[in-house]
Formats: C-alpha cells, sequence, structure tokens
C-alpha cells in the first residue's frame, strides 16, 4: 500500500516541477503499461483546460493489468475481483438503472431517446457496453487570467473548478477532488472568509443541491480538498456535476505566473482522505487508497 501511495505522490510532484519550458497541449504517455491505472497528467501554458473520460473505458484499461501486479501495488482480493468482472458488474448496473428511473428521468440523467430504448431492453443488446457508460469531464479556467494591482501591489487570479457527469455513474459518492497552486498565492480571506471555498454539487433527477466545504491540507492555504463521499443526498438522486470558484492573491512584487493543478479521483471504494504537500504541489493518498482513475491536468496561467 506504501509503494502504491509513494507512486501517485511521485506522478503528480514530477509533473508540477516540470512545467518551466513552453510547450504544445500534448497528452502524456504511460511508458510503463503496469502503472496505466494511475493518471499521468495532460501538460500546457493555455488559459484553461477540460479533459474527458468515460468511465466504463476506465475500468476496462485497469482490468488488463495481471492480477499479481494489482497486489503488489495493493488492491485487495475483493477489489481486484471487481476489477476483473466489470463486465458482468457493469450490466448488473443497467439493470438497475433500468428498475430505478422512468423514461423522464433517464433524460434529465443525460441518456437520449435512443440509450432509453436499449436500457428498456438490454437484454437483446449486443452493442458496446462504453456507449451506456457514464463520461466525466474536468474543467478548469481563470476567465480574466492573472492580474497585477501597481497601485495596491496586489496579485490576483480567480479560478473556476467544475466537473460533470454524463448518464449514471456505474460507482457512486466516492469520490474526490482537490485543486493546488504554486506559492505564494492563498485563499483571499476577505472573498473566502477563514480560507473555505464550497464546492456547490447538484444532483439529478431530483435537482438536489448541497454544498461541500473544501478543506486546507495546512497552514500554507495552497490548496483545497473535498471530499465529496460526505455530500450524499437522500432517494435515487445521483451525483451530477460540481463546480468552485476560487480567488487566490499575493500581495508583494509582480507575478508573471502560477501554476493550478486539479485533480478528480473517480474511487472504486470509499476511503478516508488525507492531503498533504511535497514541493508545493497537492499529494492525495487514501485508505483504502484503490481507485479507478485520477482525471486532471497541470496548467500555467501566465500574464
Amino acid at each position: 500500500m506504501q509503494y502504491k501511495k509513494w507512486i501517485n505522490v511521485f506522478i503528480l510532484v514530477s509533473v508540477i516541477l516540470s512545467f518551466s519550458v513552453p510547450v504544445l497541449a500534448v497528452p502524456a504517455t504511460v511508458e510503463d503499461e503496469k502503472t496505466a491505472q494511475i493518471l499521468t497528467f495532460e501538460k500546457d501554458k493555455a488559459q484553461s483546460f477540460e479533459i474527458t473520460y468515460n468511465e466504463y473505458e476506465m475500468l476496462e484499461s485497469l482490468a488488463k493489468i495481471d492480477t499479481e501486479t494489482l497486489k503488489s501495488i495493493g488492491y485487495e482480493t475483493e477489489e481486484i475481483n471487481q476489477i476483473k468482472n466489470y463486465k458482468e458488474g457493469f450490466k448488473e448496473h443497467i439493470k438497475k438503472v433500468n428498475k430505478t428511473f422512468s423514461d423522464e428521468e433517464l433524460l434529465i440523467l443525460g441518456y437520449n431517446s435512443e440509450e432509453i430504448k436499449i436500457i428498456r431492453n438490454y437484454s437483446n443488446y449486443g452493442g458496446n457496453d462504453s456507449a451506456l457508460a457514464a463520461n466525466l469531464t474536468v474543467y478548469l479556467t481563470a476567465p480574466n487570467g492573472l492580474k497585477y494591482n501597481q497601485s495596491n501591489n496586489l496579485n490576483e487570479i480567480n479560478l473556476k473548478c467544475r466537473f460533470n457527469w454524463t448518464k449514471n455513474p456505474y460507482f457512486q459518492f466516492t469520490d474526490k477532488l482537490g485543486v493546488t497552486w504554486s506559492h505564494p498565492f492563498v485563499v483571499n480571506t476577505t472573498t473566502h472568509p477563514n480560507g473555505y471555498a464550497p464546492l456547490n454539487l447538484k444532483y439529478a433527477p431530483l435537482s438536489y443541491n448541497t454544498t461541500e466545504w473544501g478543506f486546507k491540507p495546512n497552514s500554507t492555504q495552497q490548496g483545497l480538498a473535498y471530499n465529496m463521499s460526505t455530500a450524499m443526498p437522500v432517494n435515487s438522486n445521483q451525483l451530477k456535476s460540481g463546480e468552485t470558484e476560487i480567488r487566490l492573491t499575493y500581495k508583494g512584487e509582480e507575478k508573471r505566473q502560477i501554476q493550478v493543478t486539479l485533480e478528480y479521483v473517480h474511487q472504486i471504494w470509499p476511503g478516508h482522505i488525507s492531503v498533504s504537500f511535497s514541493y508545493g504541489g497537492l499529494g492525495l493518498s487514501y485508505t483504502p487508497q484503490s481507485y479507478i482513475h485520477r482525471v486532471g491536468n497541470t496548467t500555467t496561467f501566465e500574464r
């Protein structure tokens, strides 16, 4: 379990420390197939990024890793069985969706009319199940960019972090969201008293909304994390989307750039989130540490 933990931290920190050379947005590659389940970030110098992953394809990729390797990096036997039997598990998931939701509710969740017909007659469906799976999109932008006010020596940037699920995810109420930024910027306490910024969560199909308050990893205030497993609503509502706006400032000499990392972790099992910094980066560890995929990016915003 420790080996797996430190792989996660090493990959994240390596990306955070390697942004000095301007590059175009090119997806990173995974050289070692045995660590394909661990996110390798895309990196760019754009003013925003948007990444989309398919939940079924995440599971498909993870299931290709051999059992002994999964054990060696910390997965338990029960978790491995669920990974290896993802096709059967997903079929049961679709059957549950069929029993739980009306046609109107499925439309609200994001299924189109043709997909609803397939769900209602799923026993006769011979197509690709990934077409019925939920897509996760993670988005980060700074609409006004990085600003500097010479009159009061204030550097400022307003971040918008957002995620959205299409359709109904196979795994629910186990996910985490983390955002971190480079020194010396901090959360502006005038806008966000006590240094916290709320993550506004929306659920469907019953239009239930709630707020999850991010917590600071430590007194440096260079990151916020959100444990969405604590925000489970009642009835059959499903997590649909979340959004937070974070105002960061630094009063002092002019800063020409700030680096921001946003990460969404989609887990198989719910776990307690613990957050720590490593060289200005956000290191995430979990108990248990299993997850399906880490979806995110590191972006440099420049003046």
